[in-house]
């Protein structure tokens, strides 16, 4: 049974059976290495416990014994929570193994050999998991003396099979069946030909890129921020497979070195445009997160017996997109040092600021929409009526102001235009006050430390640029009564920060013009105009 957990484990953790201490920690670290850190607890006697069960039918206790030596094998820095929640998930999939009354079955296409094309589900029952758990699939290698063979198929044939094989391996699913029977989705490794065993490891979604920002938001090391390229390998035989890596020299020689295993069937296709610069691993860091939905986890590679984590199963514009970006964000300067340590800075944040959740932009947005309740009635056989209530959203275009009978359209038009709600005016207020300030801070950046230099032909973005792009943002989220005060409307916006502020100034005065406006006709009082 320790056997078989430790199978799925493989390329996490080294199970040793020569090992007579397990004091340290079984788990791989980045780099394919066995960590080096201590154990939690006496792992060898929660080990001995274990393999002392004469009964495994009893569930509950094996698991109890098992999660036991599961902690007790883990360091508690890095790898323990890991392992942990490695455990449960297999736990609860055992759970629902048990709760289907089928056999187990696997489809398969007649042969010995597994199909690359196939999508296997194994549902298992209580009698099975005892004899078996799920293990990992390995698509099988083309037999040596085939690939010798004279009479072989053309290698264009063979690579596209492999590219098909790859692009068709099953993906774990963690979520609920959506039918009442559980199902146990087995995932398959991938043997590639001059890489290694593979699988595509995936964290994240299209639309979750909190990964990008979490990354952009860490504090960079000193190692981060070294001068060097990011550079771009692309393989020779494998369609849409590409490597981004690092290197403090240039993409040529890393690629040429003796002891690199990249450089089997790979070409350079990109590096640095402009030389090296300040950031440049920070910047590998931001473009491997980036590409995070379509990594390639060589989980043991064939030179090094390693594990590769830098290689991607994208379209090469994808690949390149990611890494510019990631380049030009870095170039701003994208951080600052401050009090000896390296943050993000000003410049950067204002740029991210509007990627990221705002309740108070969200909140002035609301308030330019309102719901309007329309009721239907609904005749039924000629004697019963349904009434029913439907919520319209309809955004608000203007409030009209009641005056009396005899004031002119033109003025009741003027009047309803501009009387808006104290609240959402003083909302605006205090963002634009906010939105000000923070122009100010980046537009004129106070050197704060020694930042990296931009190197030349960086894409560093001037105080102007920047300046009209936040001015464009605040623009698209003002309400259309303010748009509505710009004295250069029919060039279509404003350009500076200086024009915008003057519009929500003209804003003002003609809220408080038509505010007392409205009151002088209602109350007949002679109320002084306010000052322009």
């Amino acid at each position: 049974m320790i056997a078989q957990f430790a199978a799925l484990r493989s390329g996490e953790d080294v199970f040793d059976e020569d090992d007579e201490t397990f004091d340290k920690c079984r788990a791989l670290n980045k780099k394919g290495r066995r960590c080096g850190l201590f154990a939690q607890s006496d792992a060898l006697a929660a080990l001995e416990e274990l393999t002392s069960v004469t009964n495994l039918g009893n569930i509950e206790k094996r698991d109890e014994l098992l999660l036991r030596f599961v902690k007790a094998s883990h360091c508690s820095q890095h790898h323990g929570k890991g392992a942990v929640r490695f455990f449960d998930e297999w736990r609860l999939e055992q759970q629902g193994a048990a709760d289907s009354d089928d056999d187990t079955t696997l489809d398969t296409a007649g042969s010995s050999e597994v199909d690359a094309e196939a999508h296997y589900t194994c549902r298992k029952t209580p009698s099975s998991l005892e004899e078996e758990t799920p293990r990992r699939l390995k698509l099988p290698e083309q037999p040596k003396h085939q690939r010798d063979s004279p009479e072989v198929q053309p290698e264009q044939d063979s690579q596209e099979t492999l590219v098909e094989a790859v692009a068709n391996i099953t993906i774990a699913d963690n979520q609920p069946a959506a039918t009442p029977q559980k199902t146990i989705i087995i995932t398959r490794e991938t043997h590639i030909e001059g890489l290694g065993v593979t699988d595509l490891r995936r964290r994240g979604s299209v639309r979750d890129k909190s990964l990008v920002l979490k990354e952009i938001y860490k504090h960079p090391t000193a190692e981060d921020m070294k001068t060097g390229v990011v550079y771009i390998l692309r393989h020779r035989r494998i369609k849409n497979l590409f490597k981004v890596g690092y290197t403090k020299k240039t993409a040529q020689r890393r690629h040429s070195d003796a002891n690199n295993c990249y450089g089997t069937d790979t070409d350079v296709v990109y590096e640095t445009e402009g030389g090296p610069f300040a950031g440049s691993f920070k910047a590998e860091k931001i473009a491997h997160c980036i590409l995070e939905e379509q990594k390639l986890w060589v989980k043991k590679c064939e030179q090094c017996d390693r594990s590769h984590r830098e290689w991607f199963m994208a379209e090469f514009e994808v690949v390149l997109q990611a890494v510019q970006l990631a380049e030009k964000f870095l170039r701003l300067p994208a951080y600052d040092t401050v009090d000896g340590e390296m943050k993000l800075s000003a410049k950067a944040h204002a740029m991210l600021e509007p990627l990221i959740f705002n309740v108070d932009k969200l909140e002035v947005i609301l308030a330019s929409q309102k719901t309007e309740v329309q009721v239907v009635e609904t005749q039924v056989d000629g004697s019963e009526t349904i009434t029913r209530t439907i919520d319209k959203n309809v955004t608000v275009t203007s409030i009209e102001a009641v005056g009396p009978e005899d004031t002119a359209p033109a003025e009741q038009e003027q009047v309803g235009r501009k009387l808006r709600s104290q609240n959402l005016g003083g909302r605006i207020g205090n963002w634009g006050n906010k939105a000000k300030k923070a122009v100010r801070k980046f537009s004129n950046p106070v050197s704060r430390g020694a930042s990296p230099e931009v190197e030349e032909g960086g894409m560093a973005q001037t105080p102007a640029s920047t300046e009209e792009l936040f001015v464009k943002l605040t623009w698209a989220v003002m309400p259309e009564e303010v748009k509505a005060s710009y004295a250069g409307a029919s060039s279509g916006r404003p350009r500076a920060f200086s024009d915008l502020k003057d519009t929500v100034r003209q804003y003002g005065r003609d809220f408080g013009e038509a505010f007392n406006a409205a009151m002088r006709e209602r109350e007949g009082k002679d109320v002084p105009a306010a000052k322009a």
